[in-house]
């Protein structure tokens, strides 16, 4: 409960609802938020006003949780030997008598909060709510800002499924026991993302809605409840109960491996929907690495198999040393340096570490990039770990050791930067590939040059307004935006100033060329990935003296940017106004076959 009571308060809305999803964090969010001296909480907490009304199948258990929260309050005041005020006695038997779940009703449960005072509705199942749902609650509640927590699909059905049968005092006496729950429609309604979320970005912006992943509350509880009231608008608050966990999932018998398997996948459309809208790192942190849920059991973890070759420690030296890497992939972003990432590190004579992007010298020389880099490293280290856990495969220990050292290390130090390449084996030539590193400054060429004497250099490049457009997708995705109107995505190519510096060729490469020869520098059209792939990987291994190799899957596309938004054609007319000038670069210094490659 709160610490403020208005006993002669006046029916008012809440300006900050948490929504979801169920499992996912919410009660400890609804925790910490509640300390918050700018914030007020009801005594009941998830009012179920907006399902009430518009999920009838909620009504049937709702009686239930009302009872239940009332008892529950009535035993905080017993355990600490009190007397429930008489004010809110009155307001529990009016907020439980009918008519409820009436527009008054609502106001009318917020009406204690102090002038001055924000009020709070913690109810997981809005996020559920249908599109008739969600337009109530865009009219009714024009000033609110929504908090999202999303969590791992497969922890947070198996952390609902024990929660639902510990209160039906179902448990099973034995793993088996779970699987002929897995198909119930609820678990997959509860964590159903790629409905839900799109429903709210639709109406909500960035502005209005917080989308969170849940593993964020173990790794970095602080920095969340900072990046919330920076969302809020809140000043910053000294929490207390950071490390609390609430309402901890119900224990039992271990989760079976061969029911992870089931709701992997399940739920592989819901992983694929959440990487696709808001990334790798994303969906890595959306797990808590303090393994909240048990680890499964009866079957044996299979053995690893098709996993990538820098993380296959078998290929990794036996007696590893730090040292520097000799080929560098720089540039630029948006322009199939993932492509070549993945078809590169097939080669026998190259490798890379787990950690792709090191972004050492761009980290050292473009301060901008200091706000996130470290974030970088972290996210990339929980990824792996993630995507093992996930898949049930067992980490080679040789793996987990790189990448404790990885998330304990102070890095961006050049001892950091060449231990990333200590497991080369002795017949490879360690590679990195960062887009970043092409737009570095003068100086911070000079030393890396100076740093890596031996370094051969790969710049691909694209078509200015490809790649402007491409990046504008991402950036769109990334920050959670689909805007609805033309002028928005007309105002964000016309404004984006990054746009055009990841692209400012006319600038970077008389930089790289000044200091670097045609023996040490390669630049390449991005086109030849879909038209001319097998040439185009000749080509590097004769810029590199490396033997020739039978590539695969060359014709897969990377980390491809979707293009099913309504961004309107007029875009691309802006950019090629903005990009003009890198266009009359390109064809003053490059012939006209290298510039129709670059599309």
């Amino acid at each position: 409960m709160s610490r403020s009571w208005d006993a002669e308060g006046k029916p008012r809305k809440p300006r900050i609802l948490c929504i979801g999803a169920q499992k996912a964090g919410t009660s400890w969010l609804h925790q910490q938020l509640n300390e918050h001296p700018k914030i007020w909480t009801a005594p009941i907490k998830e009012l179920h006003y907006f399902n009430a009304r518009h999920r009838p199948e909620d009504l049937k258990w709702l009686p239930w949780h009302f009872r239940r929260s009332v008892t529950a309050t009535e035993k905080r005041f017993e355990r600490r030997q009190e007397e429930m005020p008489a004010e809110i006695v009155r307001y529990l038997l009016d907020l439980t008598s009918e008519p409820m779940f009436t527009p008054r009703w609502y106001r009318q449960a917020f009406a204690p909060a102090p002038r001055g005072m924000w009020p709070l509705d913690t109810t997981p199942e809005y996020s559920t709510l249908p599109e008739k749902g969600l337009d109530e609650v865009a009219n009714f509640l024009p000033r609110a800002k929504f908090i999202y927590l999303v969590r791992d699909p497969v922890e947070r059905a198996i952390s609902q499924l024990r929660m639902n049968l510990s209160r039906k005092r179902s448990m099973p006496r034995n793993p088996r026991g779970f699987m002929k729950y897995l198909d119930l429609p609820e678990l997959h309604d509860r964590g159903d993302y790629a409905t839900y979320i799109p429903r709210w970005q639709k109406r909500f912006g960035p502005d209005r809605l917080l989308i969170l992943p849940y593993g964020r509350i173990a790794t970095e509880p602080e920095k969340l409840m900072r990046d919330i009231e920076d969302f809020l608008g809140l000043v910053p608050h000294d929490y207390q109960n950071l490390s609390d966990r609430v309402h901890e999932g119900a224990k039992g018998v271990s989760f079976p491996q061969e029911g992870y398997d089931f709701l992997k996948k399940r739920f592989a459309a819901q992983y694929e929907f959440l990487e696709d809208r808001f990334g790798a790192d994303f969906v890595a942190a959306t797990t808590s690495p303090a393994g909240t849920t048990a680890p499964p059991v009866s079957v044996p973890a299979p053995a690893v198999q098709n996993i990538p070759k820098n993380e296959d420690t078998t290929h990794w030296a036996e007696s590893p040393s730090p040292q520097k890497p000799t080929v560098i992939g720089i540039g630029a972003q948006k322009a199939g340096t993932s492509w070549l990432h993945a078809a590169m590190g097939q080669h026998p004579g190259l490798w890379t570490p787990p950690l792709k992007e090191a972004h050492f010298f761009n980290h050292l020389f473009c301060p901008d990039n200091r706000k996130w880099t470290p974030n970088h490293v972290s996210g990339t280290v929980a990824a792996i770990r993630s995507r093992y856990s996930r898949s049930g495969k067992v980490m080679p220990a040789h793996l987990a050791a790189y990448l404790d050292w990885l998330a304990t290390e102070p890095p961006f130090t050049e001892n950091w930067y060449m231990s990333l390449f200590a497991p080369t084996p002795p017949d490879a030539r360690p590679m990195e590939i960062t887009p970043a590193y092409s737009g570095l400054p003068g100086k911070g060429i000079d030393y890396m040059l100076e740093f890596l004497p031996d370094a051969r250099f790969i710049y691909l490049i694209r078509d200015p307004v490809d790649r402007a457009v491409s990046q504008l997708r991402m950036n769109m995705r990334r920050r959670a935006q689909t805007p609805k109107q033309a002028s928005a995505w007309l105002s964000a190519a016309a404004n984006d100033a990054v746009l055009e510096q990841r692209g400012d060729y006319a600038r970077y490469i008389p930089r790289w060329r000044r200091r670097l020869g045609p023996d040490r520098l390669l630049i390449l059209p991005y086109g030849l990935i879909g038209s001319a792939p097998d040439a185009l990987m000749r080509q590097i291994e004769d810029f590199l003296d490396l033997p020739r190799h039978d590539y695969q899957n060359l014709e897969k596309r990377v980390f491809a940017t979707p293009e099913s938004d309504n961004m309107p054609e007029e875009v691309r007319d802006i950019l090629a106004r903005r990009l003009r000038p890198q266009y009359e670069f390109l064809n003053t210094h490059f012939d006209a076959d290298f510039n129709a490659a670059l599309c």
